[in-house]
């Protein structure tokens, strides 16, 4: 699930523009940043894979980024 397809237009109403246009497909809702990295992670991602991350960052995406095998 991609989050409350209302939230998710409202979103692109929002953001979108004429050179950059933006579906309901192009948004993912989460419950916080770290369900977010974790999704982009889980998807993009595969054992052994390295991420560059900013430093500072979020504190807990090298954590996020270990117990996955990154």
């Amino acid at each position: 699930m991609q989050g409350i397809q209302s939230a998710r237009q409202a979103i692109i109403t929002k953001f979108g523009t004429k050179v950059h246009k933006l579906t309901e497909n192009d948004v993912y809702l989460t419950l916080g940043g770290s369900l977010a990295l974790w999704t982009v992670m889980n998807l993009l991602g595969n054992e052994g894979d390295n991420f560059l991350f900013p430093s500072p960052g979020f504190p807990l995406t090298l954590t996020i980024a270990k117990s996955m095998g990154f």
